[in-house]
């Protein structure tokens, strides 16, 4: 579900235990201009009403969280009503783990090794939409 507004920043929520990617994806989302960061964090304990109260449009998630795991907070979140969109992005790439998670809920499935420009153009895809579907 896209929940941006017309004309309004596409709000991203950045969950991932490692501040290098954290940092990564601030600067590399910071070059799509209709794309705001609107907020982060690295643990799963707390992460999900963070989220819901960043009214993030998607999240970028990681599967490892420091106290938790992805899995936790993607299961939390598709269980509410107006979900944000959620894409799984993880170092782990071991056969059948997208499907594994796009099955849980996951809307999509990225690997950082490989992934970041097609995650970007999902990303810049999905702000565009969130202006038509209004």
């Amino acid at each position: 579900m896209i929940n941006a507004q017309p004309g309004k920043p596409y709000r991203v929520f950045l969950a991932d235990d490692s501040s290098l990617v954290r940092e990564k994806m601030r600067r590399l989302l910071s070059a799509l201009p209709r794309i705001t960061i609107c907020g982060e964090t690295a643990d799963a304990p707390g992460a999900v009403a963070a989220i819901h109260a960043s009214h993030a449009d998607a999240v970028i998630l990681d599967i490892d969280l420091h106290e938790g795991s992805g899995l936790d907070v993607l299961t939390a979140l598709k269980e509410k009503a107006n979900a944000p969109v959620v894409i799984i992005l993880t170092i782990h790439a071991f056969a059948g783990m997208g499907r594994y998670y796009l099955e849980a809920g996951a809307d999509h499935y990225f690997e950082k090794g490989a992934d970041f420009d097609a995650l970007l153009n999902l990303l810049e895809k999905l702000s565009l939409e969130a202006d038509t579907d209004e």
